[in-house]
């Protein structure tokens, strides 16, 4: 089973463990409210952003919009 999913295209190993690993945020989202499940579902969901390529450009936008705050916090007027 393995060796199949690794002759998939990246692009669709990509999408099948973005999809997998959303499914199991979905899952802990509806489990009791605990610790362990909470670490499950952020992980799992951060997981799939990364895999589906949404965390990157994310990321650089939060970055820039971030120093572009400190520099008008900083600029004297």
């Amino acid at each position: 089973m393995y060796g199949k999913f690794l002759a998939l295209p990246l692009i669709a190993r990509r999408a099948l463990t973005a999809g997998a690993l959303f499914f199991v945020a979905c899952v802990a989202a509806r489990l009791p409210d605990t610790p362990l499940c909470n670490w499950i579902f952020g992980l799992s969901l951060v997981g799939s952003f990364w895999a589906s390529g949404v965390m990157v450009p994310g990321i650089k936008l939060a970055l820039y919009v971030f120093k572009v705050a400190l520099r008008v916090k900083a600029s004297t007027w």
